[in-house]
């Protein structure tokens, strides 16, 4: 009749010691039988899961969230104050080491515009975009911390690919639509396996896990897997009516196809934005106290378990010695927001900012150490913490950072032109494929900003911010730039479509098909980006012997 109160004490002292320690302990309860050492466990399981979920169902609906005006202006409090002219010009010119590539762009032009051998101007294009890509996210992310999240978020969802869009609209133009379509999904497939699997290694050298949040991991594989769909099914209905139909009828319908998917395809990547930057922000938020906590009781429930109750040895006849139930300190990582979500990551001074961000984080697990040994003051004191919210300084004051993005559009352009001019004069040379350098070089180029930024954090323990960079931004062209390109091709009468070559196609699906497999348990290792890495090196290879031509359905819009 008294065990039952002893058994509940124990029970609350043991959940004190499990959510408390620090250091891995071990404490041994009352001496009992095995069976209610097990009723024990379960009971700790069940307390700590329930406690999990009343966390996660006391969030309000998702749209209920008022539409105030700070979703659009940032609230002057978490802004510091903007640079003078001088400064912002300064700091336009010397935010990056990459800068220094800059030089490479009047060579390109002059060299484009005398005249001169096509490979010459490919290669310092080719070098020239590099800095420029970076310029437009340097003043995008700028122009962003001017805004709320909100229309931050929108602003950089829109110019986040300006340098592969700039170049895709001129190829376009020339009518190179497999060149087109080589480097939008060549800018896929170095996101999804080049970007992450270098980041992965990275991280992973100087971890040995990292974990991330599962939950918007799996939305973007998912929303990938969605992509590759809408390029399959075109691809499969090409070789279905290709013996039924003639050549003109087969292309009149799947460039109706390719134009109606294209519409959808936008459509959900509206949604999309309003899922991340509205209704579900906090899953984004790499301040989320709410969200922390629903993770590390997760990681608690997940991990107690196995390593809670361990068989223990027999004393004498069926008597069993009390288990020894050990709780070692779980890792969890602070859940970092994309490049774009309205905050800034400062491609080419990510040291130093990551340095600061090390530093929030150390005073973070403090706040968390506190709030798990005393739920009740951490209540009283989630109303304080404004103050503790570290002013974003820009770098620039926002006339500046739109001069430079104007700029920086107008020197990509000319680029761009020189770039694509100097690829149509390499492939009817025939010495390479136009199709292998699209896949390849150009999406090596064009990420290169991304590149950097995914190493920079993961090698600062933000792999969830290194995930954000190279799949959203493989969620941005699949989702939203090739479908614009395909309306703007229909508009200006261009035969752009979704059917690209099968053979890219199947590549696609299975580098998604790696990077779900490999980000599904929610860690991650360097072994993970040996993998990916070793994918993107192998897929550069096999295409590098893959005919100019190509197949026949994949050149059925090879011609306007």
């Amino acid at each position: 009749m008294s065990s039952e109160p002893n058994i509940a004490g124990s029970n609350n002292g043991l959940e004190k010691v499990l959510s408390s320690s620090p250091e891995p302990i071990e404490t041994s309860p009352p001496t009992s039988h095995h069976g209610n050492a097990l009723h024990h466990s379960r009971t700790l399981s069940s307390s700590s899961s329930s406690s999990s979920s009343s966390r996660i169902t006391e969030r309000p609906p998702p749209f209920s969230r008022k539409l105030t005006r700070a979703l659009f202006i940032r609230p002057a409090d978490t802004r510091g104050p903007a640079p003078g002219h001088l400064e912002s010009i300064k700091s336009a010119l010397t935010y990056s080491w990459v800068n220094i590539l800059f030089v490479f762009n009047p060579i390109a032009w002059a060299l484009h515009y005398t005249h001169q051998t096509d490979g010459a101007v490919f290669a310092m294009a080719l070098l020239g975009v590099i800095p420029l890509a970076g310029m437009l996210g340097h003043g995008t992310e700028t122009i962003a911390l001017y805004t709320g999240d909100a229309l931050g978020g929108l602003i950089n969802a829109s110019l986040g690919n300006a340098t592969e869009f700039i170049i895709a609209i001129l190829l376009l133009v020339k009518c190179e639509i497999r060149v087109v379509q080589a480097s939008l999904l060549g800018g896929l497939l170095s996101n999804l396996l080049l970007v992450t699997g270098m980041a992965f290694i990275v991280g992973g050298v100087r971890f040995s896990q990292q974990q991330f949040q599962q939950t918007a991991a799996q939305l973007n594989t998912s929303l990938l897997t969605l992509a590759v769909i809408a390029l399959v099914i075109p691809t499969c209905f090409a070789f279905a009516i290709e013996q039924a139909s003639g050549e003109e009828t087969e292309r009149d319908i799947i460039l109706e196809m390719s134009r109606g998917s294209a519409l959808i395809l936008i459509f959900i990547y509206a949604s999309y934005m309003v899922f991340q930057l509205y209704s579900h922000s906090y899953l984004y938020n790499p301040d989320n106290d709410i969200l922390n906590d629903v993770r590390s009781s997760a990681s608690s429930v997940q991990s107690a378990p196995p390593a809670s109750v361990q068989p223990a040895p027999i004393v004498s006849g069926n008597e069993l010695a009390p288990p020894p139930v050990k709780r070692t300190q779980s890792l969890v990582s602070t859940f970092g927001s994309r490049a774009f979500l309205g905050q800034t990551s400062k491609r080419g001074s990510l040291p130093a900012q990551f340095n600061r961000v090390d530093e929030k984080d150390e005073e973070k697990r403090q706040r968390d150490r506190q709030r798990r040994q005393d739920p009740e003051a951490a209540v009283i004191a989630q109303g304080d913490t404004s103050s503790e919210k570290e002013l974003e300084t820009p770098e620039m004051n926002l006339t500046v950072a739109i001069s430079v993005l104007i700029a920086a559009t107008g020197l990509t352009y000319l680029t761009a032109e020189a770039l694509t001019d100097s690829l149509e004069g390499i492939g009817q040379t025939g010495s390479v494929s136009t199709e292998w350098l699209g896949l390849i070089l150009l999406a090596i180029v064009g990420n290169a900003a991304e590149h950097v930024t995914a190493v920079f954090v993961a090698y600062r323990n933000k792999i969830d911010l290194a995930l954000a960079v190279s799949v959203g931004s493989c969620i941005q062209i699949s989702l939203f730039v090739i479908p614009l390109l395909v309306l703007i091709g229909w508009i200006a009468n261009k035969p752009l479509s979704l059917l690209f070559d099968p053979l890219e196609v199947v590549t696609l699906f299975l580098s998604v098909l790696l990077v779900r497999f490999a980000t599904e348990d929610g860690r991650t290792h360097y072994m993970s980006g040996i993998l990916l890495f070793g994918t993107y090196v192998l897929i550069a290879f096999s295409f590098w012997f893959y005919p100019q031509n190509g197949t026949s359905a994949g050149n059925l819009f090879s011609e306007c």
